[in-house]
């Protein structure tokens, strides 16, 4: 079955929740994304939004759940990953949010990001 298609409004609503979610208007952002969510439980890229934005607004529990699903429908995402184990390392879920940096770096060697979740991952286990 393939996935449904999005409308031209619901493109819309999605363009508008990335704008508010870069001005840090989470919660107006968060709510448009849950709209967004009715219409496609699934797709990765929108539970990746709703991940990061739960994470952003501390609720670290949801955060893992959308993370989680965006990396079921494609696990070689850097950024979810990397939100993923930073999530993780807040909950103290230290083996798992290990596992989400090493396959971080395996995308993304170099990339600032990584090497400071893993930072804070080395330090919370010393």
């Amino acid at each position: 079955m393939k996935p449904k298609k999005p409308s031209h409004q619901q493109l819309t609503l999605f363009q508008k929740a990335l704008v508010l979610r870069q001005n840090a208007q989470w919660k107006e952002a968060l709510a448009i994304y849950y709209e967004l969510l009715k219409d496609f439980p699934t797709d990765p890229e929108l539970l990746s939004h709703l991940g990061t934005v739960e994470l952003q607004l501390g609720n670290h529990e949801k955060s893992i759940k959308f993370l989680s699903g965006s990396l079921q429908a494609n696990s070689n995402q850097f950024t979810v990953l990397a939100n993923l184990s930073y999530a993780l390392i807040c909950l103290n879920r230290f083996e798992e949010a290990f596992a989400c940096c090493t396959k971080a770096f395996e995308l993304e060697p170099y990339h600032p990001y990584g090497h400071h979740n893993y930072a804070i991952l080395l330090f919370k286990l010393s």
